[in-house]
This record gives structure tokens, C-alpha cells and sequence, in this order.
């Protein structure tokens, strides 16, 4: 790898500590969902599941009887 494109380039150089960055944060996550699953038995707050509920709620007509 060329080190001296990304010490010449500061666009370059930012692009690329922000992907790691990214990356390191996502794995981070994903550590901490697993270590909370599987070791303080806590459940998470799933927001995707959240967001579908209460767009089913708000979208769909109630059936009256």
C-alpha cells in the first residue's frame, strides 16, 4: 500500500480514518448486543420492531364489531 497518498491527501486521509472509525464502532455494537445477550441476560430495545408495530397501528383501520 502507498502510505504517502494518504499523508499527502487530507481528503483522503479523513475518508479513511472515518471508514475504520465506522467499522471499529460497528464491530463495537455488535460485541456489546452479543455481551448483552448472551451474559446479562438483558433484552434489547429492538427498534425496527418498534418502528413495524407502530406502523401497523397507525396504518391499518381498526375492525369494529
Amino acid at each position: 500500500m502507498d502510505w504517502s497518498l494518504l499523508l499527502e491527501r487530507e481528503s483522503f486521509f479523513v475518508l479513511t480514518a472515518a471508514a475504520l472509525a465506522t467499522l471499529f464502532l460497528f464491530l463495537f455494537r455488535l460485541f456489546l448486543a452479543w455481551y448483552s445477550d448472551q451474559w446479562l441476560k438483558m433484552p434489547r430495545f429492538r427498534l425496527r420492531s418498534h418502528l413495524v408495530r407502530a406502523g401497523a397501528a397507525f396504518f391499518t383501520t381498526p375492525e369494529i364489531k
